[in-house]
């Protein structure tokens, strides 16, 4: 249960009990026993390097040549064209392409007209909903469809889909490529630069707009009532974000033949998640980009994130041995031997303020100037205060307070959050040459807190696979290789890799069936080391099965029900499935009592229905059973992105059927990585227009 609470909640929970309150862990991995050399100079040949190289365009100096969008069709005076693979080598349209980079393209084709409001990634509901091999002219119908759904999360997802954008540019080297990475920076800017604070993040923005007037499908709108909630606003001042659509100035169709206009709105309230998107992308984009002014906006927000952050220290920890020993035994039953907890007396947190009703009018535009090397608050743990102390800083992260935080990491004792900053410091100095945060990486994140050394514990505590977040990998493991690709060789680098490959894949990504997560860790590991060629099988199998869930792999994701049968069709009956243990069960449900407050556990029972998947538990009730092994793509639940969610569920119900159509990036992204870093085959090939007769 521990591993699901926010830091502070993990403090409270410290403050109750020691690790002889927790549930038995037997065939839980709870362990991360990597050797740490702790007397390496981490800041000896400390340096980064730019992640990615710009290609060569195969049409410099030809114009109107390359395409953006396969199968799109355009007049030039009296010829059709149509948008097609191309083989610049040969001067030819090939009609044998690899299906799998065929399919990638369609499904770029799908997320640029289909999945992207204004750039912003959002599944797209259908109505009534289409089953299998339903012809494209036909779903995309504009009667069909029926709205937006998951734009709460489009931050994270349009931080993907560029880049996704940029590994296809990185891979063909074309014009509309380049612009159509160029196109998804600016979106992710939009998202930072609607809520006129530098380096405070919008989940998505929006046209709010009057009641009664019908969703748009080509932009993102709310109605004055759904904008009516506890984080979403109108933006202060629209103009601070230059690449908002058109449309927000204009109005969009009323469904009665006018346009209904409105103001510009965002959704606040931004996690840790949704701010990856843009941290694994934009450093690396920094650096491929020409214009002047979108790099000092990448610069001018990343680093305002970083200076925005308030440092909150809680110290003395050493005078009170069971807070220590249950912080311990929340990463992993005081086993993790990197972070030496055992003399840990002071546990650092960085906090983001939260925009919110009661502080939007004087929420400030400009982020700090200093860095956040000093604490705002200071809590002791022998005070005779602490306890009261402890649970006010608790109450900052409950939304609608004035001085309310809207996350916060926890580099001293958190592996993912030791990632985080140590990322967030680099690209800050990579970006602006500021040797104020190389000071910062140096002195006081490996320095004072030791953040090499916490990530080590990044699969100090696998939870079991019922109540595993898997999410919480997602958030992990790519901006730890975004690290990677930034920093250049040397003893950080080193350390790092060894976190990324033995907990990173040892722990976390053992047995997932994860095509993302293989192709970044396989990055990681040397040239004919049989660890990386079995990764990058296994994401080549898993990408050439990855395609539409209904049975016809060249067409979009969508809700479908998986059956029980459908499942043994390709497993076989009975089918390979295990139930929790014991242990497994208690670790999950269990939870804790802190303080006089029980904090529950994630329940993985209910009252028993009949059914053949279920495993029916000692006390009577019943959980799911899962798969013994990671299933085929095909037989995953829908998700809007695969490499997120759990392999192992077993069925899914949906009503009505393929009414929900995913983005793709869970294709796409991965494709194109695979490109650039030579897994998949370069074919050569490329989209250019190709004449096919005449306009009628």
């Amino acid at each position: 249960m521990r591993a699901h609470l926010p830091p502070l909640l993990i403090l409270l929970a410290a403050c109750a009990g020691s690790a002889s309150d927790d549930p038995s862990t037997d065939d839980v991995d709870t362990d991360s026993d990597t050797p740490v050399d702790t007397e390496v100079d981490l800041s000896a040949d400390l340096a980064t390097r730019a992640p990615f190289t710009a290609p060569t365009d195969p049409f410099e100096g030809e114009d109107d040549v390359a395409c953006g969008v396969i199968d799109a069709v355009r007049c030039q005076g009296a010829v059709q064209q149509v948008c097609a693979p191309y083989d610049p080598g040969t001067g030819t349209f090939p009609d044998d392409v690899d299906p799998l980079q065929l399919r990638a393209w369609h499904y770029d084709r799908w997320f640029d007209l289909y999945h992207s409001p204004d750039g912003q990634t959002s599944s797209r509901d259908l109505t009534p909903g289409f089953g299998p091999g339903t012809p494209e002219a036909t779903w995309a119908a504009r009667d069909a469809f029926d709205g937006w759904d998951g734009y709460g999360d489009s931050a994270i997802w349009t931080g993907v889909a560029a880049h996704a954008a940029m590994l296809r540019w990185l891979a063909t080297g074309t014009e509309p490529d380049r612009l159509r990475f160029e196109a998804e920076v600016r979106a992710i800017l939009s998202q930072f630069e609607v809520t006129d604070a530098v380096g405070m993040l919008a989940r998505a923005h929006f046209l709010i707009v009057p009641d009664g007037t019908p969703p748009s499908a080509d932009h993102l709108t709310l109605t004055a009532s759904q904008a009516d909630d506890t984080i979403r606003f109108v933006a202060r001042d629209p103009s601070f974000a230059p690449d908002l659509p058109v449309a927000y100035a204009y109005g969009v169709p009323d469904g009665q033949g006018g346009t209904a206009t409105g103001v510009v709105g965002w959704q606040g309230n931004p996690s840790i998640d949704q701010y990856t998107g843009a941290m694994v992308t934009l450093p690396a984009a920094w650096d491929l980009l020409d214009d002047p002014d979108l790099k000092d906006r990448i610069a001018a927000q990343l680093t305002g994130y970083l200076r925005r952050l308030q440092r909150v220290e809680i110290r003395n920890l050493l005078s009170r041995p069971d807070l220590a020993e249950a912080a311990a035994a929340a990463l992993g039953g005081g086993s993790v031997d990197a972070l030496d907890l055992e003399t840990l007396d002071t546990i650092v947190l960085f906090a983001l303020p939260a925009y919110n009703h009661t502080n939007e009018d004087t929420f400030p535009h400009d982020a700090p100037t200093d860095l956040p090397t000093e604490p705002t608050l200071v809590l002791d743990a022998g005070s005779s205060t602490f306890l009261a102390d402890l649970f006010g800083l608790i109450a900052r992260l409950q939304a609608g307070r004035r001085d309310s935080w809207d996350h916060v990491y926890a580099p001293s004792v958190r592996g993912g959050d030791a990632v985080h900053m140590t990322h967030l410091a680099l690209m800050a100095w990579h970006m602006t040459g500021d040797d104020r945060y190389r000071a910062f990486l140096v002195d006081d994140l490996l320095g004072t807190i030791h953040t090499d050394r916490v990530a080590q514990t990044l699969g100090a505590l696998v939870m079991p696979p019922w109540c595993r977040p898997y999410y919480g990998d997602h958030i992990t493991l790519p901006p730890l290789w975004a690290l990677l690709n930034l920093l250049d060789d040397g003893p950080l680098r080193d350390r790092l890799v060894t976190a990324m490959t033995a907990d990173g894949d040892g722990k976390l990504n053992a047995d997932l069936g994860n095509a993302k997560f293989d192709l970044m860790i396989a990055d990681d590991l040397p040239p004919g080391d049989t660890r990386r060629a079995a990764l990058e099988a296994e994401a080549m199998t898993l990408l050439t099965e990855l395609g539409g869930n209904g049975g016809v792999l060249d067409e979009p994701r969508r809700t479908y029900t998986i059956t029980e049968e459908t499942l043994e069709a390709t497993l076989g009956s009975p089918l390979p499935v295990r139930c929790p243990t014991t242990a497994e069960r208690a670790m999950c449900e269990d939870g804790f009592t802190a303080l006089g407050i029980t904090i529950p556990g994630t329940s993985i029972t209910h009252t028993c229905v009949g059914s053949d998947l279920e495993c029916v538990m000692d006390d009577g009730a019943c959980a799911f059973a899962i798969a013994t092994e990671p299933l085929p793509v095909g037989l995953r639940r829908w998700q809007d992105f695969l490499w997120q969610r759990s392999p192992v569920e077993l069925g899914a119900v949906y009503a009505p059927e393929g009414r929900r159509s995913s983005p793709g990036l869970d294709l796409t992204e991965s494709y194109w990585l695979a490109r650039v870093r030579g897994v998949a085959p370069d074919t050569g090939l490329v989209l250019a227009w190709e004449d096919a007769g005449f306009c009628e």
